[in-house]
Protein backbone atom coordinates (compact mmCIF):
# COMPACT_ATOMS: atom_id res chain seq x y z
CA UNK A 1 0.00 0.00 0.00
CA UNK A 2 1.23 3.31 -1.05
CA UNK A 3 0.00 7.10 -1.07
CA UNK A 4 0.87 9.93 -2.68
CA UNK A 5 0.42 13.43 -0.90
CA UNK A 6 -0.23 17.18 -2.52
CA UNK A 7 -0.76 19.93 -1.00
CA UNK A 8 -4.71 19.53 -1.16
CA UNK A 9 -5.15 15.62 -1.21
CA UNK A 10 -3.35 12.37 0.33
CA UNK A 11 -3.93 9.60 -2.01
CA UNK A 12 -3.52 6.12 -0.57
CA UNK A 13 -3.62 2.97 -2.80
CA UNK A 14 -5.51 0.22 -0.72
CA UNK A 15 -5.80 -3.01 -1.57
CA UNK A 16 -9.44 -4.66 -0.88
CA UNK A 17 -9.98 -7.84 0.92
CA UNK A 18 -13.17 -9.91 1.27
CA UNK A 19 -15.20 -9.83 4.54
CA UNK A 20 -18.36 -11.90 2.88
CA UNK A 21 -20.23 -12.83 -0.68
CA UNK A 22 -23.72 -11.89 -0.45
CA UNK A 23 -26.13 -14.46 -2.19
CA UNK A 24 -28.24 -13.36 -4.97
CA UNK A 25 -32.20 -12.87 -3.59
CA UNK A 26 -33.69 -13.73 -6.13
CA UNK A 27 -33.24 -14.03 -10.68
CA UNK A 28 -32.90 -10.54 -11.95
CA UNK A 29 -32.15 -8.71 -8.67
CA UNK A 30 -28.15 -9.16 -9.13
CA UNK A 31 -26.76 -5.54 -9.21
CA UNK A 32 -25.81 -4.33 -5.79
CA UNK A 33 -26.88 -0.70 -5.15
CA UNK A 34 -26.51 0.51 -1.70
CA UNK A 35 -25.60 -0.52 1.55
CA UNK A 36 -26.27 1.07 5.79
CA UNK A 37 -25.35 -0.35 8.82
CA UNK A 38 -27.49 -0.90 11.90
CA UNK A 39 -25.09 -2.37 14.94
CA UNK A 40 -23.73 -5.11 14.17
CA UNK A 41 -26.23 -5.94 11.01
CA UNK A 42 -25.36 -4.90 7.45
CA UNK A 43 -28.79 -3.84 4.90
CA UNK A 44 -28.19 -4.30 1.19
CA UNK A 45 -29.70 -2.84 -1.85
CA UNK A 46 -29.97 -5.23 -4.88
CA UNK A 47 -32.20 -4.11 -7.82
CA UNK A 48 -33.26 -5.73 -11.43
CA UNK A 49 -33.52 -3.57 -14.48
CA UNK A 50 -37.58 -3.27 -14.14
CA UNK A 51 -36.82 -0.64 -11.49
CA UNK A 52 -37.16 -3.08 -8.47
CA UNK A 53 -35.52 -3.77 -5.56
CA UNK A 54 -34.73 -6.09 -2.56
CA UNK A 55 -33.55 -5.66 0.53
CA UNK A 56 -31.22 -7.85 2.62
CA UNK A 57 -29.96 -8.17 5.99
CA UNK A 58 -26.64 -10.00 7.40
CA UNK A 59 -25.22 -10.79 10.40
CA UNK A 60 -22.22 -12.19 8.92
CA UNK A 61 -20.27 -9.95 6.52
CA UNK A 62 -16.89 -10.01 8.91
CA UNK A 63 -17.16 -14.06 8.33
CA UNK A 64 -15.18 -14.27 4.92
CA UNK A 65 -17.56 -16.95 3.72
CA UNK A 66 -20.75 -16.94 1.89
CA UNK A 67 -23.11 -15.40 3.73
CA UNK A 68 -26.97 -16.60 3.22
CA UNK A 69 -28.72 -12.95 3.57
CA UNK A 70 -32.27 -12.70 4.40
CA UNK A 71 -34.89 -10.77 1.94
CA UNK A 72 -36.35 -8.52 4.54
CA UNK A 73 -38.26 -5.90 2.05
CA UNK A 74 -39.40 -6.30 -1.93
CA UNK A 75 -40.15 -2.21 -3.26
CA UNK A 76 -41.69 -1.09 -6.58
CA UNK A 77 -38.75 1.13 -6.86
CA UNK A 78 -34.87 1.74 -7.62
CA UNK A 79 -32.90 1.91 -5.13
CA UNK A 80 -29.51 4.46 -5.39
CA UNK A 81 -28.56 5.26 -1.91
CA UNK A 82 -29.60 3.53 2.05
CA UNK A 83 -28.79 5.09 5.06
CA UNK A 84 -29.60 4.65 8.83
CA UNK A 85 -30.74 6.61 11.71
CA UNK A 86 -32.29 6.20 14.94
CA UNK A 87 -32.65 2.27 13.74
CA UNK A 88 -34.38 3.12 10.64
CA UNK A 89 -33.38 3.12 7.39
CA UNK A 90 -33.87 5.79 4.62
CA UNK A 91 -33.31 5.37 0.66
CA UNK A 92 -33.39 7.81 -2.30
CA UNK A 93 -34.73 5.67 -5.40
CA UNK A 94 -37.21 6.78 -8.22
CA UNK A 95 -40.19 4.50 -9.29
CA UNK A 96 -41.21 2.65 -12.78
CA UNK A 97 -41.80 6.44 -14.11
CA UNK A 98 -38.48 7.62 -12.69
CA UNK A 99 -40.38 10.04 -10.33
CA UNK A 100 -37.85 10.51 -7.49
CA UNK A 101 -38.32 9.87 -3.52
CA UNK A 102 -36.89 9.72 -0.51
CA UNK A 103 -38.09 6.75 1.90
CA UNK A 104 -38.33 5.87 5.50
CA UNK A 105 -38.13 2.13 5.85
CA UNK A 106 -39.14 0.14 9.38
CA UNK A 107 -37.27 -2.38 10.14
CA UNK A 108 -40.00 -5.24 9.21
CA UNK A 109 -40.06 -3.90 6.08
CA UNK A 110 -42.96 -1.42 6.15
CA UNK A 111 -42.74 1.86 4.25
CA UNK A 112 -43.51 4.03 7.43
CA UNK A 113 -42.95 7.63 5.38
CA UNK A 114 -42.08 9.16 1.77
CA UNK A 115 -42.04 12.25 -0.08
CA UNK A 116 -41.10 13.38 -3.67
CA UNK A 117 -37.63 15.02 -3.80
CA UNK A 118 -37.43 17.70 -6.83
CA UNK A 119 -34.51 15.53 -9.02
CA UNK A 120 -32.91 11.98 -8.22
CA UNK A 121 -29.88 11.59 -5.81
CA UNK A 122 -27.59 8.66 -5.84
CA UNK A 123 -26.43 8.48 -2.40
CA UNK A 124 -27.87 9.20 1.62
CA UNK A 125 -26.28 9.91 4.18
CA UNK A 126 -27.38 10.77 7.72
CA UNK A 127 -26.20 13.99 9.39
CA UNK A 128 -27.30 15.59 12.07
CA UNK A 129 -30.16 15.05 14.48
CA UNK A 130 -33.22 15.08 11.96
CA UNK A 131 -31.05 16.21 8.63
CA UNK A 132 -29.45 14.09 5.96
CA UNK A 133 -26.98 14.70 3.22
CA UNK A 134 -27.84 13.46 -0.03
CA UNK A 135 -25.50 13.57 -3.17
CA UNK A 136 -26.83 14.18 -6.83
CA UNK A 137 -25.85 12.60 -10.27
CA UNK A 138 -22.48 13.36 -11.64
CA UNK A 139 -22.21 15.92 -14.35
CA UNK A 140 -20.61 14.40 -17.43
CA UNK A 141 -19.51 18.14 -17.99
CA UNK A 142 -17.93 18.65 -14.75
CA UNK A 143 -16.97 15.30 -13.55
CA UNK A 144 -14.29 16.64 -10.85
CA UNK A 145 -17.39 18.42 -8.89
CA UNK A 146 -19.47 16.51 -6.11
CA UNK A 147 -23.00 18.19 -5.45
CA UNK A 148 -24.89 18.37 -1.92
CA UNK A 149 -27.95 18.99 -0.27
CA UNK A 150 -28.78 18.71 3.32
CA UNK A 151 -32.10 18.85 4.93
CA UNK A 152 -34.77 17.16 7.09
CA UNK A 153 -37.38 15.19 4.99
CA UNK A 154 -39.70 18.27 5.32
CA UNK A 155 -36.97 20.60 3.53
CA UNK A 156 -36.05 17.95 1.11
CA UNK A 157 -39.58 17.74 0.53
CA UNK A 158 -40.48 18.63 -3.46
CA UNK A 159 -43.34 21.44 -2.26
CA UNK A 160 -40.56 23.17 0.35
CA UNK A 161 -37.13 22.83 -1.70
CA UNK A 162 -35.11 24.00 0.77
CA UNK A 163 -31.79 22.74 2.35
CA UNK A 164 -28.45 23.74 2.42
CA UNK A 165 -26.25 23.08 -1.02
CA UNK A 166 -22.29 22.67 -0.85
CA UNK A 167 -19.75 20.98 -3.61
CA UNK A 168 -16.38 19.40 -3.42
CA UNK A 169 -13.89 19.65 -5.65
CA UNK A 170 -11.23 17.13 -6.52
CA UNK A 171 -8.00 17.50 -8.12
CA UNK A 172 -8.32 15.11 -11.00
CA UNK A 173 -11.59 15.22 -13.10
CA UNK A 174 -10.60 12.27 -15.43
CA UNK A 175 -10.15 10.43 -12.32
CA UNK A 176 -14.27 10.05 -11.91
CA UNK A 177 -17.06 9.12 -14.24
CA UNK A 178 -20.13 7.92 -11.45
CA UNK A 179 -20.66 9.29 -7.84
CA UNK A 180 -22.07 6.23 -6.15
CA UNK A 181 -22.79 6.39 -2.21
CA UNK A 182 -21.92 8.29 0.32
CA UNK A 183 -21.25 8.03 4.31
CA UNK A 184 -20.61 10.61 6.92
CA UNK A 185 -19.30 10.08 10.53
CA UNK A 186 -18.42 13.65 12.74
CA UNK A 187 -15.17 11.53 13.83
CA UNK A 188 -14.21 11.83 10.49
CA UNK A 189 -16.14 13.61 8.27
CA UNK A 190 -17.86 12.71 4.65
CA UNK A 191 -16.63 9.90 2.44
CA UNK A 192 -17.67 9.92 -1.08
CA UNK A 193 -17.70 6.45 -3.02
CA UNK A 194 -17.09 7.10 -7.20
CA UNK A 195 -16.05 5.28 -9.77
CA UNK A 196 -13.77 5.48 -12.65
CA UNK A 197 -14.47 3.09 -15.74
CA UNK A 198 -15.22 2.59 -19.78
CA UNK A 199 -18.27 1.42 -21.23
CA UNK A 200 -17.28 -2.28 -21.13
CA UNK A 201 -15.92 -2.14 -17.38
CA UNK A 202 -12.53 -3.70 -19.05
CA UNK A 203 -10.62 -0.81 -16.28
CA UNK A 204 -12.63 0.30 -13.22
CA UNK A 205 -10.67 2.81 -10.47
CA UNK A 206 -12.24 2.77 -7.47
CA UNK A 207 -11.65 6.38 -5.69
CA UNK A 208 -12.94 7.22 -1.75
CA UNK A 209 -12.96 10.81 -1.29
CA UNK A 210 -13.03 11.92 2.36
CA UNK A 211 -14.03 15.60 3.44
CA UNK A 212 -12.69 16.21 6.48
CA UNK A 213 -15.36 16.85 8.74
CA UNK A 214 -17.60 20.16 8.61
CA UNK A 215 -20.02 22.59 9.33
CA UNK A 216 -21.18 22.63 5.83
CA UNK A 217 -22.55 25.97 4.74
CA UNK A 218 -24.37 27.05 2.04
CA UNK A 219 -22.77 27.79 -1.08
CA UNK A 220 -19.30 25.97 0.26
CA UNK A 221 -16.95 24.69 -1.76
CA UNK A 222 -14.54 22.07 -0.27
CA UNK A 223 -11.88 19.82 -1.12
CA UNK A 224 -11.13 15.82 -0.23
CA UNK A 225 -8.03 16.00 2.05
CA UNK A 226 -7.80 11.91 1.22
CA UNK A 227 -8.46 10.01 -1.67
CA UNK A 228 -8.58 6.25 -0.80
CA UNK A 229 -7.58 4.11 -4.11
CA UNK A 230 -8.50 0.44 -4.92
CA UNK A 231 -8.80 -0.42 -8.44
CA UNK A 232 -10.20 -3.51 -10.19
CA UNK A 233 -7.87 -6.69 -10.99
CA UNK A 234 -8.83 -7.10 -14.65
CA UNK A 235 -7.29 -9.95 -14.46
CA UNK A 236 -10.07 -11.70 -12.50
CA UNK A 237 -13.07 -9.29 -12.92
CA UNK A 238 -15.13 -7.81 -15.63
CA UNK A 239 -16.38 -5.42 -12.77
CA UNK A 240 -15.83 -4.59 -9.38
CA UNK A 241 -17.18 -1.33 -8.73
CA UNK A 242 -17.90 0.24 -5.04
CA UNK A 243 -21.63 1.03 -4.04
CA UNK A 244 -22.04 1.66 -0.76
CA UNK A 245 -19.77 2.55 2.56
CA UNK A 246 -19.66 2.17 6.57
CA UNK A 247 -17.23 1.92 9.22
CA UNK A 248 -17.64 -0.55 11.58
CA UNK A 249 -14.67 -1.61 14.02
CA UNK A 250 -12.29 0.71 12.89
CA UNK A 251 -12.09 -0.88 9.44
CA UNK A 252 -13.96 0.72 6.15
CA UNK A 253 -16.31 -1.76 4.74
CA UNK A 254 -17.76 -1.10 0.86
CA UNK A 255 -20.46 -3.06 -1.08
CA UNK A 256 -18.84 -4.01 -4.51
CA UNK A 257 -21.14 -4.85 -7.52
CA UNK A 258 -18.82 -8.03 -9.21
CA UNK A 259 -19.16 -9.37 -12.44
CA UNK A 260 -16.12 -11.90 -13.08
CA UNK A 261 -14.57 -12.50 -16.35
CA UNK A 262 -16.18 -16.14 -16.88
CA UNK A 263 -17.49 -17.09 -13.84
CA UNK A 264 -21.21 -15.68 -14.23
CA UNK A 265 -22.00 -16.99 -10.76
CA UNK A 266 -19.49 -14.80 -8.48
CA UNK A 267 -21.57 -12.88 -6.08
CA UNK A 268 -21.40 -9.26 -4.97
CA UNK A 269 -18.55 -8.83 -2.15
CA UNK A 270 -18.50 -6.57 0.64
CA UNK A 271 -14.88 -6.10 1.51
CA UNK A 272 -12.62 -4.18 3.83
CA UNK A 273 -9.64 -1.83 2.70
CA UNK A 274 -6.67 -3.77 4.32
CA UNK A 275 -3.85 -1.78 5.76
CA UNK A 276 -6.09 1.38 7.01
CA UNK A 277 -8.23 1.44 10.73
CA UNK A 278 -9.85 4.40 11.82
CA UNK A 279 -9.52 5.35 15.27
CA UNK A 280 -11.52 8.34 17.52
CA UNK A 281 -10.86 10.32 20.35
CA UNK A 282 -11.97 7.92 22.89
CA UNK A 283 -15.69 8.33 22.89
CA UNK A 284 -15.88 11.98 24.05
CA UNK A 285 -18.64 13.27 22.45
CA UNK A 286 -15.92 16.77 22.56
CA UNK A 287 -14.30 15.26 20.28
CA UNK A 288 -16.13 15.01 17.25
CA UNK A 289 -14.68 15.94 14.16
CA UNK A 290 -10.67 14.70 15.78
CA UNK A 291 -11.13 11.42 14.81
CA UNK A 292 -8.01 10.08 12.19
CA UNK A 293 -6.95 7.44 10.29
CA UNK A 294 -3.94 4.96 10.20
CA UNK A 295 -2.18 3.54 7.35
CA UNK A 296 0.55 1.01 7.63
CA UNK A 297 3.77 2.05 6.31
CA UNK A 298 6.66 0.08 4.72
CA UNK A 299 9.96 1.42 4.13
CA UNK A 300 13.72 0.62 2.13
CA UNK A 301 17.20 0.65 3.56
CA UNK A 302 19.44 3.73 3.52
CA UNK A 303 22.99 3.32 4.50
CA UNK A 304 23.91 2.42 7.95
CA UNK A 305 25.81 5.54 9.90
CA UNK A 306 28.89 4.05 11.67
CA UNK A 307 29.68 4.57 15.39
CA UNK A 308 33.05 6.85 16.51
CA UNK A 309 35.18 7.03 19.01
CA UNK A 310 36.13 10.12 20.55
CA UNK A 311 38.59 10.30 23.78
CA UNK A 312 37.43 6.70 24.47
CA UNK A 313 33.50 7.51 24.42
CA UNK A 314 31.24 5.53 21.82
CA UNK A 315 29.41 7.81 20.14
CA UNK A 316 26.75 5.60 18.70
CA UNK A 317 23.70 6.83 19.54
CA UNK A 318 21.65 8.32 16.18
CA UNK A 319 20.07 11.66 17.24
CA UNK A 320 18.54 14.13 14.91
CA UNK A 321 18.85 14.62 11.06
CA UNK A 322 18.32 17.60 8.54
CA UNK A 323 18.52 17.95 4.36
CA UNK A 324 20.32 20.96 2.88
CA UNK A 325 19.13 22.70 -1.00
CA UNK A 326 20.58 20.19 -2.15
CA UNK A 327 19.73 17.10 -0.43
CA UNK A 328 23.13 16.19 1.21
CA UNK A 329 21.63 14.86 4.62
CA UNK A 330 23.41 15.61 7.94
CA UNK A 331 22.97 13.98 10.97
CA UNK A 332 24.01 14.18 14.54
CA UNK A 333 25.34 11.34 17.11
CA UNK A 334 26.04 11.18 20.44
CA UNK A 335 27.57 9.29 23.34
CA UNK A 336 25.66 8.25 26.02
CA UNK A 337 26.53 10.92 28.53
CA UNK A 338 26.28 13.39 25.94
CA UNK A 339 29.75 14.66 26.02
CA UNK A 340 30.85 13.82 22.82
CA UNK A 341 29.00 14.03 19.41
CA UNK A 342 30.09 13.89 15.58
CA UNK A 343 28.12 14.96 12.74
CA UNK A 344 27.95 13.42 9.63
CA UNK A 345 27.30 14.33 5.93
CA UNK A 346 25.98 11.98 2.47
CA UNK A 347 25.53 13.23 -0.67
CA UNK A 348 22.69 10.53 -0.92
CA UNK A 349 21.05 8.98 2.04
CA UNK A 350 20.34 5.93 0.23
CA UNK A 351 23.05 4.97 -1.46
CA UNK A 352 26.30 6.89 -0.49
CA UNK A 353 28.03 5.73 3.07
CA UNK A 354 27.81 9.27 5.46
CA UNK A 355 31.00 10.58 7.14
CA UNK A 356 32.22 11.97 9.40
CA UNK A 357 32.88 15.83 8.89
CA UNK A 358 33.18 17.32 12.66
CA UNK A 359 33.20 16.20 15.82
CA UNK A 360 32.37 18.42 19.28
CA UNK A 361 33.41 18.10 22.63
CA UNK A 362 33.70 17.82 26.30
CA UNK A 363 34.06 21.41 26.84
CA UNK A 364 31.18 23.43 27.64
CA UNK A 365 31.42 25.41 24.64
CA UNK A 366 32.16 23.10 22.47
CA UNK A 367 29.02 20.68 23.49
CA UNK A 368 25.75 19.71 21.69
CA UNK A 369 24.95 18.08 24.63
CA UNK A 370 21.47 15.39 23.97
CA UNK A 371 21.06 16.43 20.33
CA UNK A 372 17.90 15.43 19.96
CA UNK A 373 16.01 17.89 17.34
CA UNK A 374 17.34 19.52 14.10
CA UNK A 375 16.33 21.44 11.17
CA UNK A 376 17.63 23.38 8.37
CA UNK A 377 16.92 27.04 7.52
CA UNK A 378 16.70 27.54 3.88
CA UNK A 379 17.11 31.21 4.15
CA UNK A 380 20.19 31.40 5.90
CA UNK A 381 21.76 28.53 4.98
CA UNK A 382 22.49 27.14 8.57
CA UNK A 383 21.31 23.85 10.79
CA UNK A 384 19.84 24.55 14.18
CA UNK A 385 20.16 21.75 16.79
CA UNK A 386 18.43 21.43 19.38
CA UNK A 387 20.42 19.92 22.80
CA UNK A 388 19.56 19.42 26.17
CA UNK A 389 22.18 18.32 29.45
CA UNK A 390 20.69 15.81 31.23
CA UNK A 391 20.21 15.62 34.99
CA UNK A 392 20.49 19.76 35.03
CA UNK A 393 17.00 20.55 35.32
CA UNK A 394 16.50 21.00 31.60
CA UNK A 395 19.02 23.32 30.45
CA UNK A 396 18.56 23.70 26.60
CA UNK A 397 20.51 25.44 24.00
CA UNK A 398 19.69 26.28 20.54
CA UNK A 399 23.38 25.79 18.38
CA UNK A 400 23.80 27.26 14.84
CA UNK A 401 26.02 25.10 12.44
CA UNK A 402 27.28 25.69 9.35
CA UNK A 403 26.62 22.75 7.10
CA UNK A 404 30.57 22.17 7.12
CA UNK A 405 29.75 21.29 11.06
CA UNK A 406 31.03 25.24 12.12
CA UNK A 407 29.60 25.86 14.95
CA UNK A 408 28.60 29.65 14.91
CA UNK A 409 26.32 30.56 18.01
CA UNK A 410 24.85 29.16 20.76
CA UNK A 411 21.42 30.29 22.41
CA UNK A 412 19.86 29.26 25.94
CA UNK A 413 16.29 28.22 26.14
CA UNK A 414 13.91 28.71 28.95
CA UNK A 415 12.55 25.20 28.76
CA UNK A 416 13.75 21.52 27.98
CA UNK A 417 12.74 21.37 24.30
CA UNK A 418 12.70 17.83 22.28
CA UNK A 419 12.35 18.84 18.68
CA UNK A 420 13.03 22.02 16.51
CA UNK A 421 12.21 22.44 12.61
CA UNK A 422 11.59 25.41 11.01
CA UNK A 423 8.25 26.75 10.19
CA UNK A 424 8.53 30.38 7.75
CA UNK A 425 10.00 33.46 7.04
CA UNK A 426 6.97 35.58 5.95
CA UNK A 427 7.71 38.45 9.06
CA UNK A 428 11.57 38.82 7.83
CA UNK A 429 12.34 36.42 10.49
CA UNK A 430 13.01 33.20 10.66
CA UNK A 431 10.12 31.25 12.55
CA UNK A 432 10.82 27.94 14.34
CA UNK A 433 8.36 24.99 16.09
CA UNK A 434 10.13 23.53 19.47
CA UNK A 435 8.52 20.64 20.64
CA UNK A 436 8.66 20.58 24.50
CA UNK A 437 7.99 17.79 27.09
CA UNK A 438 4.17 16.18 27.25
CA UNK A 439 2.25 18.48 29.16
CA UNK A 440 0.80 18.37 32.71
CA UNK A 441 2.75 14.68 32.48
CA UNK A 442 0.39 13.40 29.89
CA UNK A 443 2.00 11.21 27.17
CA UNK A 444 -1.16 11.57 25.18
CA UNK A 445 -0.60 16.00 24.98
CA UNK A 446 2.42 17.13 23.66
CA UNK A 447 3.47 20.47 23.79
CA UNK A 448 4.79 23.21 21.00
CA UNK A 449 5.87 26.74 20.86
CA UNK A 450 7.07 29.32 18.65
CA UNK A 451 10.87 30.66 18.68
CA UNK A 452 11.31 33.68 16.36
CA UNK A 453 15.49 34.05 14.93
CA UNK A 454 16.16 38.42 14.54
CA UNK A 455 19.61 37.36 13.97
CA UNK A 456 20.95 37.76 17.05
CA UNK A 457 18.98 36.16 19.78
CA UNK A 458 16.30 33.76 19.65
CA UNK A 459 13.27 34.35 20.93
CA UNK A 460 10.73 32.20 22.52
CA UNK A 461 6.50 33.11 22.68
CA UNK A 462 5.03 32.16 26.26
CA UNK A 463 2.45 31.11 24.13
CA UNK A 464 2.33 27.27 23.35
CA UNK A 465 0.00 24.81 21.68
CA UNK A 466 -1.03 21.46 21.96
CA UNK A 467 -1.27 18.63 20.20
CA UNK A 468 -3.28 15.58 21.38
CA UNK A 469 -1.94 11.86 20.21
CA UNK A 470 -3.78 8.65 20.67
CA UNK A 471 -3.71 6.73 23.56
CA UNK A 472 -2.67 8.77 27.09
CA UNK A 473 -2.19 5.44 29.03
CA UNK A 474 0.67 4.05 26.52
CA UNK A 475 3.99 5.96 27.21
CA UNK A 476 5.80 7.29 24.13
CA UNK A 477 9.09 8.24 23.18
CA UNK A 478 8.95 11.92 21.98
CA UNK A 479 11.78 12.31 19.06
CA UNK A 480 12.31 14.94 16.27
CA UNK A 481 9.47 16.95 14.68
CA UNK A 482 9.19 18.06 10.86
CA UNK A 483 7.49 20.80 9.28
CA UNK A 484 6.76 21.30 5.66
CA UNK A 485 5.21 24.11 4.41
CA UNK A 486 2.93 22.72 1.84
CA UNK A 487 2.38 19.35 3.15
CA UNK A 488 2.30 19.91 7.17
CA UNK A 489 3.63 18.67 10.22
CA UNK A 490 5.00 15.31 11.01
CA UNK A 491 5.60 13.97 14.50
CA UNK A 492 7.80 10.83 14.70
CA UNK A 493 7.10 8.64 18.59
CA UNK A 494 8.33 5.41 19.31
CA UNK A 495 6.53 3.01 21.91
CA UNK A 496 6.44 -0.36 22.75
CA UNK A 497 4.37 -3.20 22.51
CA UNK A 498 3.84 -7.13 22.66
CA UNK A 499 3.68 -9.19 19.69
CA UNK A 500 4.09 -13.03 19.24
CA UNK A 501 4.66 -12.55 23.38
CA UNK A 502 7.68 -10.86 22.50
CA UNK A 503 8.19 -7.01 23.23
CA UNK A 504 9.36 -5.14 20.60
CA UNK A 505 9.63 -1.55 20.02
CA UNK A 506 7.66 0.52 16.65
CA UNK A 507 7.49 3.87 15.39
CA UNK A 508 4.69 5.55 14.32
CA UNK A 509 4.65 8.89 12.57
CA UNK A 510 1.70 11.21 13.19
CA UNK A 511 0.85 13.85 10.83
CA UNK A 512 -1.38 17.10 11.36
CA UNK A 513 -2.35 19.47 8.78
CA UNK A 514 -0.56 22.43 7.54
CA UNK A 515 -3.69 24.55 7.92
CA UNK A 516 -4.15 23.31 11.56
CA UNK A 517 -0.49 24.09 12.22
CA UNK A 518 -0.49 27.79 10.46
CA UNK A 519 -3.72 28.68 12.73
CA UNK A 520 -1.93 27.33 15.75
CA UNK A 521 1.38 29.28 15.10
CA UNK A 522 -0.66 32.71 13.99
CA UNK A 523 -2.95 32.42 17.60
CA UNK A 524 -2.58 34.49 20.49
CA UNK A 525 -4.11 31.73 22.26
CA UNK A 526 -3.12 28.24 23.26
CA UNK A 527 -4.88 26.17 20.62
CA UNK A 528 -5.52 22.21 21.27
CA UNK A 529 -5.13 20.42 17.57
CA UNK A 530 -5.28 16.94 16.69
CA UNK A 531 -3.28 14.69 13.79
CA UNK A 532 -5.95 13.53 10.93
CA UNK A 533 -3.69 10.36 10.34
CA UNK A 534 -0.62 8.58 11.71
CA UNK A 535 1.68 5.73 9.73
CA UNK A 536 2.20 3.06 11.68
CA UNK A 537 5.94 1.80 10.85
CA UNK A 538 6.36 -2.06 12.02
CA UNK A 539 8.91 -3.92 9.74
CA UNK A 540 8.92 -7.90 10.96
CA UNK A 541 13.03 -7.61 10.45
CA UNK A 542 13.65 -5.06 12.95
CA UNK A 543 12.86 -5.79 16.98
CA UNK A 544 13.33 -2.07 17.88
CA UNK A 545 12.39 0.40 15.88
CA UNK A 546 12.91 3.72 16.48
CA UNK A 547 12.68 6.81 13.72
CA UNK A 548 14.64 9.70 15.73
CA UNK A 549 14.52 12.16 12.94
CA UNK A 550 13.14 13.09 9.20
CA UNK A 551 13.53 15.23 6.32
CA UNK A 552 11.76 15.52 2.70
CA UNK A 553 14.08 14.41 -0.49
CA UNK A 554 13.07 17.20 -2.54
CA UNK A 555 14.52 15.42 -5.92
CA UNK A 556 12.83 11.97 -5.10
CA UNK A 557 9.69 13.29 -3.25
CA UNK A 558 10.43 10.57 -0.58
CA UNK A 559 10.60 11.23 3.46
CA UNK A 560 13.77 10.09 4.96
CA UNK A 561 14.07 9.06 8.25
CA UNK A 562 17.25 8.55 10.42
CA UNK A 563 16.95 5.96 13.50
CA UNK A 564 18.05 3.21 15.73
CA UNK A 565 16.86 0.30 14.23
CA UNK A 566 17.46 -3.43 16.27
CA UNK A 567 17.81 -7.24 15.14
CA UNK A 568 17.57 -9.75 17.40
CA UNK A 569 20.85 -11.39 17.67
CA UNK A 570 22.96 -8.61 15.90
CA UNK A 571 24.16 -4.87 17.11
CA UNK A 572 21.79 -2.15 16.42
CA UNK A 573 21.44 -0.48 13.28
CA UNK A 574 21.80 3.13 13.28
CA UNK A 575 20.91 3.95 9.54
CA UNK A 576 18.67 6.26 6.84
CA UNK A 577 15.22 4.63 5.67
CA UNK A 578 13.37 5.51 2.95
CA UNK A 579 9.49 5.94 3.63
CA UNK A 580 8.40 4.28 0.48
CA UNK A 581 4.50 4.31 0.69
CA UNK A 582 4.66 8.29 0.99
CA UNK A 583 5.02 10.56 -1.81
CA UNK A 584 4.89 14.29 -1.82
CA UNK A 585 3.93 16.05 -5.32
Amino acid sequence: MAGTMSERELRISCGSTLAAEIDNPASGFTNAAAMARIGSTLYFAKVNKNSKSKILKSTKFQSGTITSSAVFATLDYFVYGMTAKNQLLYLTCKDSSNVPFLIKLGLDGTILAKIRLPRVYVGIASYRTDEFILMEYLDKNNPSQFNFVIGSMEDLDVSANKGIHFSVTANDAEEYTKANGIYFERNYGLFILTNHYISDYSSCKNRILLVKSADYIEGGNYRPFAVFQADMDSKKYKQFNFEGITLYKENMYVFANVIGLTDTGLKDRVVYQKGISFKKWRSDASRAGNGYFVFNGSVKEGVLIPSIEIKGASVRNIQSMAMDDDDAACCLKCDVDNLYAAMYKTSNPETVEPKVIATFGEAEDTRLYHCNGMTYNPVDKKLYVVGYEMGKNGVCYVTVLATDGSMLRKFQLSEQEYGITYFSNDTGKSEFILMNKYNDGNPSRICFNKAVYDGKNMIEEERDFYVEIQRAEQSITLQDVYYHQFYGMFIPVSKKIVENKKEKTISEIYHVAKEDVEKAMKSSSNLEITPDFMISINPDKYSGYEVESMDLNKKTKKMIMCGNFHVDGDKDHDMYHVLNTLTFV
